[in-house]
């Protein structure tokens, strides 16, 4: 068994290069029956994903902008087809035969292989990819979690191989295509916008995102107010983090609380918005009450019922110091 630190290699449990007899084979298959070219198959997934708009959801991926912490300023959002409009690619293409592997696992990283194989060409393209199975506090990740991001991690090597052999002026033109197809079919239907909004706000939700954080990331004050490039970016973002491109605790920072991107109200941001300052809350006092006053006093009156005492003589009454206890223990006895 390997130490924590040490790479475990897996190689040999999952070969990725094919035999050579078994390669013959496949290149005398495919001279014999000629693949598509690039720009039919890239007409026939066009086809597909305009006919249905929920696949074109999953035939791109959004990451949000990020500050730079140098300039101080924000990043634009990085945007690409997911692993989903590759698979689509190479199965209505044929003749290519794709495989994904883990290469090595280390304490805090996993390395896994993609390999995309040319039965015409004999050409072998191998990409890999890494993903880190660490919190942000060094903690690794449980089993579950480890097999998750295994898998994950071999859709993106698999991925980056498919962009190498495909022309990637097609891919991105599908990419493209696909974004457009959600953004119309988002703001023609008001039936179909709700139900998106709905979907990805439960996406959202069983990931721990709240309804505050997902309206901070778009910048929007209320779901009512999403416009369908941000729920088109919003979907590209959930992708995201099915394909294991970013966490969710990436994706979604947790702000400091007053911060501008906290979705906490404060005194600067409600100026900067024309609202009034909120009212000071008071502080609740957790100290028992006060014992009631003069309790001992009332028993001194009325110790010797029927005595009348005057004004005078009250406050000299009140001025007698209590006896105090002796320390001698004869004089106790006594």
């Amino acid at each position: 068994m390997s130490k924590p630190n040490q790479a475990q290699d897996l190689t040999e449990l999952t070969p990725i290069h094919q035999a050579p007899s078994d390669l013959l084979v496949l290149m005398d298959a495919a001279h014999r029956f000629p693949r598509k070219t690039f720009r039919e198959t890239r007409d026939i997934v066009l086809d597909l994903i305009t006919e249905d708009a929920e696949l074109a959801e999953s035939c791109y991926y959004t990451l949000p902008p990020r500050l730079n912490k140098k300039s101080g300023e924000m990043s634009e959002p990085i945007q690409g087809f997911s692993a989903r409009l590759t698979d689509l690619f190479m199965q209505n293409s044929g003749h290519f035969r794709i495989r994904g592997a883990i290469q090595a696992i280390t304490h805090d990283q996993i390395i896994a292989r993609g390999s995309i194989l040319d039965n015409e060409t004999g050409m072998c393209y191998e990409k890999d990819a890494v993903a880190s199975i660490t919190t942000s506090s060094g903690y690794r990740y449980s089993a579950d979690m480890i097999s998750m991001t295994a898998q994950a991690c071999i859709s993106k090597a698999i991925r980056n191989a498919i962009a190498a052999t495909v022309p990637r002026q097609y891919l991105n033109s599908l990419e493209k295509t696909a974004r457009e197809i959600v953004a119309l079919d988002t703001g023609k239907d008001s039936i179909k916008t709700r139900k998106r909004i709905e979907k990805m706000v439960l996406f959202f939700s069983n990931k721990g995102v709240g309804v505050e954080r997902i309206l901070t990331s778009v910048k929007k004050p209320s779901l009512e107010e999403l416009t369908p490039d941000d729920i088109v970016a919003l979907l590209g973002m959930a992708t995201a983090i099915k394909e294991g491109h970013q966490t969710v605790a990436e994706m979604f920072p947790v702000e400091a609380e007053g911060s501008p991107r906290s979705g906490r109200a404060t005194e600067e941001n409600l100026a900067e918005a024309g609202a009034p300052p909120p009212k000071a809350e008071k502080a609740k006092d957790d100290s028992p009450p006060p014992p009631p006053e003069s309790k001992e006093e009332p028993k001194a009156e009325t110790a010797e019922e029927g005595s009348v005492m005057d004004d005078e003589e009250k406050p000299k009454a009140s001025r007698i110091p209590p006896r105090k206890a002796s320390k001698d223990p004869q004089a106790q006895i006594l």
